[in-house]
């Protein structure tokens, strides 16, 4: 009896990983297409209302933390861009910076198709192995 309980964690708990790891793909869009609204922010504030730099980050509440490390060094590097020119040349980086963004956007949807699946798969599969071995 006790054995079947230990298995039965053991299912439980590796469909819990896998889905875990398939969460982690689908949050990736999600961050991005949030950034993809924050740049817009960005850019209606700054060309239309013309607030301070400070002021429009702020409201823009740029949050990355679940993208790659490559997606992230781009948008630190997109606003280390920002303010250090006039509002002409940063309307054509955010218009450059959002076509790149468009671009993440698809990778992450065709990688979160790809792998979700295959995480869950895999988190149960192994977690059936390891059942089967300690039966």
């Amino acid at each position: 009896m006790i054995k079947l309980l230990g298995i039965g964690i053991i299912l439980v708990a590796g469909t819990l990983i896998g889905v875990d790891f398939a969460n982690r793909f689908k949050k990736r869009v999600k961050e991005i297409k949030g950034l993809k609204l924050a740049v817009e922010t960005i850019r209606n504030e700054m060309s239309f209302n013309f607030k301070p730099l400070d002021e429009v980050l702020r409201k823009a509440n740029l949050k990355f933390g679940s993208l790659k490390k490559i997606d992230g060094d781009k948008v630190r590097e997109f606003i280390d861009s920002l303010g250090k020119s006039d509002i002409a040349t940063q309307e054509r980086q955010i218009d450059f910076f959002q076509r790149e963004l468009t671009h993440m956007e698809e990778i992450a949807v065709d990688e979160a198709n790809k792998y979700s699946k295959l995480a869950v798969t895999l988190g149960v599969s192994i977690a059936a192995v390891v059942a089967i071995i300690v039966w």
